[in-house]
């Protein structure tokens, strides 16, 4: 992971560098939304900055959790898990 303080450093190291995709993951999307709101917020934030460099940038963030919250939007990728034999990942 980066930090958000060291996010211009990185895009500056990766400004001529093919990234093809960026990924990371709700630590507790099943469980805690408001802190899963501001995960997805400064992860859309980056995913911004390094859809400058590449706008066909692959993004992976959703998972089986995340994907009934409408979080999906800037995706282009999910890890649905439990998801794909119709379970839930909470309860409810």
């Amino acid at each position: 992971g980066f930090l958000e303080q060291d996010w211009a450093k990185l895009l500056s190291e990766l400004e001529n560098t093919p990234v093809l995709g960026i990924m990371s993951h709700f630590s507790c999307a099943g469980e805690d939304e408001n802190f899963t709101v501001r995960q997805f917020k400064k992860f859309s934030e980056l995913a911004g900055k390094f859809k400058k460099l590449n706008p066909k940038l692959a993004v992976h963030i959703d998972s089986s959790a995340s994907l009934p919250k409408g979080f999906n939007a800037l995706a282009t990728h999910c890890r649905v898990g439990i998801a794909l034999y119709g379970s839930k990942p909470y309860p409810g």
